[in-house]
C-alpha cells in the first residue's frame, strides 16, 4: 500500500498509520512531518510537545493528566481535541489539564496551533481499558 499527500505550506504535520490484523485487534502510530522552504528554514517551524500521566494502564473514567507545550516559541493558545467530543480551545504552555476518557478504545489526541501563518498539529495516542 502506497500513500502520497502535498503539503500546501511550511509547518509541522502529523501522518497517521492504522494497522489492524486479521483478528481486528488494531494500533495505530504517527509520524512527524516538518515542512520547510529556503524563506522559511527547518529551525523556524516550531514544535508543540505533549505528555500525559499516566501513560499506561489507563481505565474508563480515570483521571489522565496532561501537559503540552510550544518549543520554538515563547507564547502562543493550543487548542487541544481529546478525539472524544471533548475540546479545549485555549490551552496555555505548560499548564496541566486532567480528562477522563469515557469508553474504552485508542484515543486520539490532537494539539494545533498557528504560529506566523505555520500549521502545528501533534497527535498522541491514549489507550483506554475497561475497569
Amino acid at each position: 500500500m502506497k500513500a502520497e499527500t502535498i503539503f500546501g505550506k511550511p509547518g509541522m504535520y502529523i501522518a497517521t498509520l492504522w494497522i489492524q490484523d486479521e483478528q481486528g485487534h488494531q494500533d495505530v502510530d504517527f509520524g512527524k512531518v516538518k515542512v520547510f522552504t529556503a524563506s522559511s528554514p527547518e529551525g523556524s517551524i516550531p514544535t508543540i510537545c505533549m505528555t500525559h500521566i499516566p501513560a499506561r494502564d489507563v481505565v474508563v473514567d480515570q483521571p489522565v493528566f496532561f501537559r503540552l507545550w510550544l518549543q520554538g516559541v515563547r507564547d502562543g493558545l493550543i487548542e487541544i481535541d481529546f478525539g472524544d467530543g471533548t475540546i479545549v480551545r485555549d490551552y496555555v504552555s505548560y499548564t496541566k489539564i486532567q480528562h477522563s476518557f469515557k469508553s474504552p478504545g485508542i484515543h486520539i489526541i490532537t494539539a494545533r496551533s498557528t504560529i506566523d501563518g505555520k500549521p502545528i498539529m501533534p497527535k498522541q495516542k491514549v489507550i483506554v481499558d475497561e475497569k
